[in-house]
């Protein structure tokens, strides 16, 4: 499953992994309906 987290401007790199990796986890449990 691929998942994208858009972002306010493209190329910004200023989130952390660790910021990166919960917004990931986050939105891969959202998109698979795990937080109904």
């Amino acid at each position: 499953a691929k998942v994208f987290i858009p972002m306010a401007q493209p190329g910004v790199r200023s989130l952390n992994l660790s910021v990166s990796a919960a917004l990931g986890l986050f939105e891969a449990r959202r998109q698979l309906g795990y937080l109904e």
